[in-house]
């Protein structure tokens, strides 16, 4: 013990690192933070979207999924500003560990909520296990976060680049499931026609062979618009 009070008071940071990483109590939490990861990991395999709907509490409970989504999505994005900002007042500091906490604590929640919806509701499809993994690979992201965040020596460098993938992730898992409530031409829709003429939003999949016939023209355009959303390819329901 009075050596490494000593490695660390003399600022060897390697030393300090490896003494820190060998306490008992961080043992535990890097223990308890790899079986949470892999738990979370193997839950679609136990549980499988298989197209069909099981219990109606699963469904109830899974409904709140939209609300508690956003939750997540403030919270993760609040960090990096409080990091920024503590650099002039670091008290702000404190606030972010504080925030990234309350981000993984939602994370889970939402996580939690939106596979009782996907497995209550008997949804599947590709958009829908994208958004699952998305979902899946950011609440592990975030909790990896919090871990170098807490990590002593030059683990803790490892940080903004892993804030900064989860950004990104947190970009392409919010943008999957906007997709499937809203379709896929949600944000490309009505994009300015110079952005057209770059081949941005004009990537659809063929659905019919004879684009002036009267199905093309009159019916497709209602489906469309009120069936595929549910009833595509990116996301089976029924």
């Amino acid at each position: 013990e009075v050596d490494g009070y000593h490695s660390c008071e003399c600022r060897y940071p390697s030393a300090c690192m490896m003494i820190r990483l060998r306490s008992p109590g961080a043992r535990v939490i890097w223990a308890a933070s790899l079986l949470l990861s892999i738990v979370l990991l193997l839950l679609p395999f136990v549980f499988r979207l298989d197209g069909k709907p099981h219990a109606d509490w699963q469904q109830f409970l899974g409904r709140f999924h939209p609300l508690v989504v956003h939750l997540p999505i403030g919270l993760i994005l609040l960090v990096p500003v409080l990091e920024l900002a503590g650099r002039v007042r670091p008290a702000l500091l404190e606030a972010a560990m504080f925030v990234l906490s309350l981000s993984l604590l939602s994370c889970l929640l939402a996580l939690t909520l939106g596979y009782l919806l996907a497995y209550g509701s008997g949804e599947a499809g590709a958009g829908v296990s994208r958004h699952m993994w998305g979902g899946t690979v950011l609440t592990i992201a975030v909790l990896g976060c919090l871990l170098v965040r807490e990590a002593p020596g030059g683990v803790r460098g490892f940080y903004p680049y892993l804030l900064a993938s989860v950004i990104l992730l947190l970009a392409w898992t919010a943008h999957q499931g906007g997709s499937l409530t809203h379709g896929d031409k949600y944000l490309t829709e009505y994009l300015p026609a110079p952005l057209k003429r770059l081949g941005m939003g004009t990537v659809q999949a063929k659905a019919f062979d004879f684009p002036d016939s009267f199905y093309a023209r009159h019916l497709y355009p209602i489906f469309d618009a009120n069936c595929v959303v549910c009833h595509g390819a990116q996301k089976v329901k029924g």
